[in-house]
């Protein structure tokens, strides 16, 4: 069974709030970050680059079920078409709200437009290590995002 997971490290703060707050009030909908995994296999994958000092992506991945619930909480409507668009939106809000919170403002921030696509398709960038990994339920749906940054050596 799916229980509410403990506290985000230390080494990435605010992710749950910035999810809660994206939930709440973009979709009048509650979010949490789950123990375990998500409920169906992942097909549909987001990924957002973005900079502040160093390099990072994140990283969301859902089952077409879970996208779909996703898109009509976005759009109102049931449109399997908009699952990879709604996708992206998803973790570029999530990549520029994480972003927003964290670390000096005179950072400059970029903020890189979403790759979108069937997992599996290397969208993701080599060289990246994981800070953060996390499974957040909705509604009826529940999706995971992964936060990987770029040593800067």
């Amino acid at each position: 069974m799916i229980g509410e997971a403990p506290q985000v490290a230390s080494s990435v703060p605010h992710m749950d709030e910035v999810v809660g707050v994206i939930f709440t009030t973009m979709m009048r909908c509650r979010c949490v970050r789950v123990a375990g995994d998500a409920k169906q296999a992942a097909t549909i994958f987001a990924c957002v680059d973005f900079a502040k000092g160093r390099s990072y992506e994140c990283e969301v991945m859902l089952g077409e079920e879970d996208a779909d619930a996703l898109v009509h909480l976005l759009t109102g409507m049931v449109d399997a078409s908009l699952r990879d668009d709604v996708a992206g939106e998803l973790c570029n809000m999530i990549a520029g709200g994480w972003m927003d919170r964290r670390g000096s403002a005179t950072e400059r921030l970029e903020l890189f437009p979403p790759r979108t696509g069937a997992l599996g398709r290397g969208l993701e960038g080599a060289g990246f290590s994981v800070i953060f990994s996390g499974t957040y339920s909705f509604g009826t749906g529940c999706f995971s995002v992964r936060l990987r940054c770029m040593d800067a050596h």
